[in-house]
């Protein structure tokens, strides 16, 4: 009889942490985005610790300009720090002259970098296809 009772025991415990293990994976899912997420299984605190996960994962693609904006009620223009972020990254794909580049969106100074930058870089092509050039005569 301790025998069966002990096989209970085990079962209504690995059980229990299998269940254990499902809410955090749930949870861990709800935070990440990904996954299927039962909001309908989180406490409010949990809730809470997802609703935050999120928006800093909102914020963390619109600051790189990864676009995946996760279903988060976060409009990335609205957030200082990430309009920064923004503007940052067009002035460097400007200079570096990429094609997500909007000219209109740059200070005078970035615009005279860019202007710069464009200038060395035809240079430097002007030397590299009169190289080519020489080298093939």
């Amino acid at each position: 009889m301790l025998g069966i009772l002990r096989c209970i025991t085990i079962d209504s415990l690995g059980g229990r942490e299998s269940s254990v293990a499902a809410h955090a994976r749930n949870l861990t899912d709800c935070k990440d985005g990904i996954g299927d997420c039962d909001h309908s299984k989180l406490t409010p605190s949990e809730t809470g610790e997802v609703n935050l996960a999120r928006r800093q994962l909102n914020v963390s693609d619109c600051k790189n300009g990864a676009g995946l904006l996760r279903s988060f009620p976060a409009d990335c223009s609205e957030n200082l720090e990430v309009a920064a972020a923004e503007h940052q990254r067009n002035a460097q794909n400007c200079e570096n002259g990429w094609d997500e580049c909007d000219h209109s969106k740059l200070t005078p100074s970035e615009a005279g970098q860019t202007v710069a930058a464009e200038h060395r870089r035809n240079i430097s092509e002007c030397k590299k296809a009169r190289k080519l050039a020489t080298t093939q005569n």
